[in-house]
């Protein structure tokens, strides 16, 4: 009875917990962690390469379940590079995140790999340019390299380093080149082991612009400022938790995520910045990894944010329930995969 009460556990969490896969769509809330002052997302994606080929020793592509039927070079091609075009609205310095997945037990070479690209009209042709490209590479949960930009990528926090000036501006410390407006594409290559074998990857990424004018950034709503981000120098999370109209939500919780008829209990530790919040979720009445949390609280009381560890997510939805004074005292909602939030959970703050 009892190994039947815990397969049964297993098989709920499994059905309500999506799989470590990267679906290919937005990454907005993804990508606003990493945005500095001054600076805005030009674009965001989520990109999952799911097939694995290799070379066999007829000199032909194959999958590497079928070294039988050979493939041509060109699907291969198709399926390990994907191209996202965007434009460059005005002069500025561009820097890029990407974050990327492959499995636990894979032999790599290399991991996904970012390019950029920009349209030359008087030549014809689209001409590779250097962007500085700050990575989080992971192997299962594991960062493949422990530099100090990827552990910030994988708490959520913007990996340019900057100092913030007393006048309000700032100042860049890395050393971002300059560009041109105009039309501009990523290419996202999948992982491989050498030339000869590409593996299967997930890779979200986004490209940010910090404009010359700081007028002509083409979304407002997406820019960074002091005031709502904390200074990137120090890397301290806990540097000023501003209070929003609903009340802060930063401090510590105690959640209730109810799936299948089984509740899960967690304690929800929050941190607060503008209407960004981040943080993690420990189980308390069960076995579990740690996850991370990142999201936005809305001036409406609205709260969207995606509990993650390595490429695994699972996406919340909900508002604020009860303010006291100037802090959120209780919150509530639904949750599951994106798209399909059909569970319910609620928090309640600690005292």
């Amino acid at each position: 009875m009892k190994n039947f009460l815990i397969l049964l556990c297993l098989a709920v969490i499994t059905l309500s917990f999506p799989s470590v896969t990267i679906s290919a769509g937005s990454a907005d809330v993804w990508a606003r962690q990493f945005l500095i002052p001054d600076a805005g997302v030009l674009w965001s994606q989520e990109t999952g390469f799911s097939e694995c080929f290799s070379v066999g020793n007829d000199k032909q592509w194959h999958h590497c379940a079928d070294t039988k039927k050979p493939i041509s070079e060109a699907y291969v091609t198709k399926k390990v590079d994907v191209e996202y075009p965007f434009k460059v609205p005005a002069s500025g310095r561009l820097y890029s995140v990407l974050e990327a997945h492959i499995e636990k037990g894979a032999w790599l070479y290399t991991h996904v790999k970012l390019f950029l690209y920009k349209y030359h009209r008087s030549q014809g042709q689209w001409v590779d340019v250097n962007i500085r490209t700050y990575s989080a590479l992971f192997k299962g949960q594991t960062l493949l390299y422990d530099r100090p930009e990827a552990r910030k990528i994988e708490r959520g926090e913007p990996p340019v380093q900057y100092v913030n000036n007393t006048d309000g501006s700032i100042t860049l410390m890395d050393q971002l080149p300059i560009y041109e407006p105009g039309d501009y594409k990523i290419l996202l290559r999948a992982a491989d082991r050498g030339p000869t074998v590409y593996l299967p990857s997930q890779a979200r990424a986004a490209v940010y612009l910090i404009p010359d004018d700081p007028s002509a950034l083409p979304d407002k709503s997406l820019t960074g400022s002091p005031s709502t981000l904390p200074p990137a120098v120090s890397g301290n999370a806990d540097q000023g938790n501003p209070s929003t109209p609903v009340g802060s939500l930063a401090g510590d919780w105690k959640m209730t995520c109810v799936a299948t008829g089984i509740t899960y209990k967690f304690d929800l530790h929050l941190k607060q910045f503008g209407e960004r919040i981040a943080g993690h979720m420990i189980r308390t009445n069960g076995q579990e990894i740690n996850t991370k949390v990142e999201g936005r609280v809305h001036p409406d009381g609205s709260i969207d944010f995606i509990r993650s560890t390595g490429g695994w997510r699972q996406h919340y939805v909900g508002k604020v329930m009860e303010v006291s004074g100037d802090k959120a005292v209780g919150l509530g909602g639904r949750f599951g995969n994106a798209g399909h939030e059909k569970f319910e959970w609620s928090a309640e703050r600690f005292k």
